[in-house]
């Protein structure tokens, strides 16, 4: 490992190398598993104790993003100040926007990426199957 790389153990050492580059930065932050620890069920997550106040004085610094799987309905209960950007649905979501209805050509591409999924889905379905008959099969002792 480099000296470098040494230093990004260390989130003192990672904050000053942040801090000196150039700007303009953005600091962005997943919620589950970052700002929040990993639950058994998503209703139960609570963010870390002190982190609003530490994300909102990052924000007086540089912008700050919350960038989440959730929807943006969903992550306003974590109460993220206003001065945050908050995008929710892997970034499709930004909080105060409204949803943009997809456009015709991203509506076929989606319904294309379904049928592909659909028909992938079909095939690992039967490719499992025959895998569990061979397996079956294999532990038939032969005969004698």
């Amino acid at each position: 490992m480099t000296d470098a790389g040494a230093a990004y153990d260390e989130p003192a050492a990672l904050a000053v190398e942040v801090a000196a580059l150039k700007r303009p930065l953005l600091a962005a932050f997943d919620v589950d598993g970052v700002l929040a620890p990993i639950v058994a069920h998503a209703a139960d997550a609570a963010l870390l104790p002190g982190l609003l106040d530490a994300l909102g004085d990052l924000s007086a610094q540089t912008p700050v993003g919350i960038v989440s799987g959730r929807n943006v309905e969903n992550l306003a209960r974590f109460g993220f100040p206003e001065t945050l950007l908050v995008a929710g649905s892997h970034g499709a979501e930004r909080r105060g926007r409204a949803f943009a209805p997809l456009s015709d050509a991203e509506a076929s591409r989606l319904a294309r990426l379904r049928t592909l999924a659909d028909r992938a889905a079909r095939i690992s379905a039967i490719a499992t199957a025959l895998l569990a008959g061979r397996a079956a099969a294999s532990a038939i002792p032969p005969p004698c």
